[in-house]
């Protein structure tokens, strides 16, 4: 089997079907913002545990012009109450500012696809299409009703499935190709199985699984 085609719509892959393309193309850089809330939170925490194990008052009565008003006077209890609130403030504004920011960017996110989606339709895109997918020796070629483009199979980085997609991964853009459009498994295993000989060597080394999909006759 060399070629197949079906129907698509506008932004029908859903997110997990494109973090794991991302994570093949960005490596640990996918994963920067989650590293940044743990060092965060992990910052609040220590914080709150050097207040409790450090004798901040001792600290304050240090600070060589705080010295003459050090005893037992009203100014020097308002000193240390603005001193405590300011070390407490800062910390606890950093917390509830990033709270409230993360949220709000995740909003922020699903208001720019919505957007993104309006915009391209003003502009004439279409919101379905049918897409045929054709295997040949000179690459991996697509007609998507907008677009007719061969892609040389040297630069098909990789083949992996994941949910209802295959996803050939290439360097412009990733070419998803759902898997209803099969009319049976051993169609699909056949087409991966002519994809896969097409490509590289370290092409099929990076596609693990579907090297096993397309060996696994019994699956």
């Amino acid at each position: 089997m060399s070629s197949v085609s079906g129907s698509m719509q506008y932004g029908e892959v859903d997110r997990k079907v494109n973090e794991a393309t991302d994570r093949r193309l960005f490596g640990a850089h996918s994963y920067v913002w989650w590293l940044l809330a743990v060092l965060v939170v992990a910052a609040v925490f220590a914080v709150l545990w050097l207040w409790d194990h450090i004798q901040w008052y001792e600290l304050w009565d240090r600070v060589t012009w705080v010295q003459p008003w050090g005893g037992t006077r009203l100014i020097d209890k308002i000193a240390r109450g603005v001193f405590k609130l300011a070390m407490n403030g800062l910390f606890v504004a950093l917390l509830i500012g990033y709270l409230i920011a993360w949220p709000f960017a995740k909003m922020h996110t699903r208001l720019r696809r919505c957007y993104l989606r309006t915009t391209y339709q003003q502009r004439g895109g279409p919101m379905s299409w049918t897409k045929v997918v054709t295997l040949t020796p000179d690459g991996l070629a697509f007609d998507d009703s907008t677009t007719i483009a061969t892609t040389k199979w040297q630069y098909v980085s990789e083949l992996y499935g994941i949910g209802g997609y295959w996803v050939f991964l290439m360097p412009v853009e990733p070419l998803f190709l759902p898997k209803r459009w099969f009319s049976d498994e051993a169609s699909e295993r056949a087409f991966v199985r002519k994809a896969l000989g097409y490509m590289t060597e370290e092409a099929r080394a990076r596609s693990k699984k579907a090297v096993k999909f397309a060996a696994d006759d019994t699956a």
